[in-house]
């Protein structure tokens, strides 16, 4: 974070002011400075004022120029203002040059093909500064006719040339400095913006974790927890069903509800363990193996089929079909009153069937016609639903008043790849 704003700071202070304001201001300085020098040691002709002075205070007004047109008048400026500018421009530098008696001054003269050419184009700015080397030309042939025998003036008119007529490439060059400066601008308000809605999608992100954690842990504690809670209840109201009929059998019902209950604590250590320890590979053998013996009761019998590699599925798959059948035996406990459940696990190359089906005394099947939600399906069969969508998984649902119910589950193989097998969860 504080990278970021030191670079942010950095691009604010290089952006801050364009070079052609910069290059401006300098060049003026030092022009200014040379012929406010050599005024003050050689210039004495008869003016209102002292030529240095004036120089001076023409120097001052030019750079007051370059920073009121900078800085109050940058932005998108009329036609009426770029000529009033130009204008005083003109009507300054010229009065420089009429105080300089060394010709320094003419030096000030490219500033106005330079400022031209922002406002008119390089074309206007380059007919400009032809112009001005002829007008030097003139004025140095009034003052020294054989000016180009004389070295030092030949000199200065074949710099102030060059100089001039390069004054168009300089600009275009500063205006290309300028439009990637305000490039820049634009990026780093982009990158502004940008980062303010990272931040909020930031704290979206973490709310909906949030929130899907909260929903893992209620599927945990229903699918797992909840299980053994209903076994420990169920071998509990067994005991206090047959504590005077047969008290041996009650004694044998405490027992399973303290196995059942011993179970449930080892489970949590071992969702714990598995938190710590991610690596851990599930067995759908061998957790449905024990899912069934502590399931089965002496009123219905369970038939446990398992078929296929369990390698070729990632943990995610897997666990999403434990949790069915978890489900779907902890229903059959509580409601089915049920004799005989099958429960048959097909994991074949492209997809994994699961059916579990009860002889017990199933339910209305327009229940099944109605739209069903996710409030409407309680805690259990919510959190199949939202497991198997995690691997793109179907259920189904079907049932017959005194028949039975059916439970169907199908998970693709590809899809649950596909899904980067999200993290696991241990029974």
């Amino acid at each position: 974070m504080n990278a970021r704003r030191s670079l942010e700071t950095m691009i604010r202070r290089s952006t801050s002011r364009p070079f052609r304001y910069k290059f401006s201001i300098l060049y003026i300085a030092i022009v200014g400075a040379m012929a406010y020098i050599n005024s003050i040691t050689t210039c004495s002709k008869p003016f209102i004022i002292q030529p240095s002075a004036g120089i001076g205070l023409i120097v001052l007004a030019l750079l007051g120029l370059e920073w009121l047109e900078q800085t109050r008048f940058s932005q998108q400026p009329t036609l009426h203002t770029v000529l009033a500018f130009l204008a005083a421009r003109v009507i300054l530098i010229e009065g420089a040059v009429t105080l300089d008696c060394n010709q320094v001054a003419i030096f000030l003269y490219p500033m106005i093909p330079y400022s031209i050419y922002y406002g008119f184009g390089g074309g206007v700015s380059a007919l400009i500064s032809f112009a001005y080397v002829a007008l030097v030309g003139w004025r140095t042939g009034q003052v020294n006719p054989q000016w180009y025998l004389d070295s030092r003036a030949s000199i200065n008119v074949l710099a102030f040339a060059c100089l001039i007529l390069f004054v168009p490439v300089i600009a275009l060059i500063i205006r290309r400095d300028d439009e990637n400066r305000r490039r820049t601008e634009r990026l780093l308000a982009d990158l502004e913006a940008s980062h303010v809605k990272l931040q909020a999608y930031t704290e979206q992100v973490a709310e909906l974790a949030a929130a899907e954690e909260r929903a893992r842990l209620a599927r945990d504690i229903h699918d797992s927890v909840g299980h053994y809670l209903t076994a420990v209840n169920i071998q509990l109201e067994k005991a206090l069903l047959y504590q005077e009929r047969d008290p041996r059998e009650a004694t044998q019902a405490v027992r399973d509800a303290k196995q059942a209950a011993a179970d449930a604590l080892r489970d949590v250590r071992r969702s714990v363990r598995a938190l710590r320890e991610p690596d851990e590979r599930f067995s759908l053998a061998d957790s449905l193996e024990k899912l069934v013996h502590e399931t089965s009761a002496d009123s219905f019998q369970i038939n446990l089929s398992l078929s296929g590699d369990e390698t070729l599925y990632p943990s995610a798959a897997l666990t999403a079909l434990y949790r069915a059948a978890q489900e779907g035996l902890t229903n059959v406990q509580k409601h089915a009153h049920a004799r005989q459940v099958d429960l048959r696990i097909d994991l074949g190359e492209q997809e994994a069937h699961l059916v579990l089906q009860d002889d017990g005394q199933g339910f209305d099947p327009k229940i099944l016609n109605q739209p069903i939600s996710l409030p409407q399906l309680g805690f259990g069969l919510r959190g199949i639903q939202e497991r198997l969508d995690l691997v793109r998984g179907q259920l189904t649902l079907q049932s017959t008043p005194r028949k039975g119910t059916v439970l169907s589950v199908v998970v693709p193989r590809a899809a649950s790849i596909l899904n980067d097998e999200p993290p696991e969860e241990k029974p």
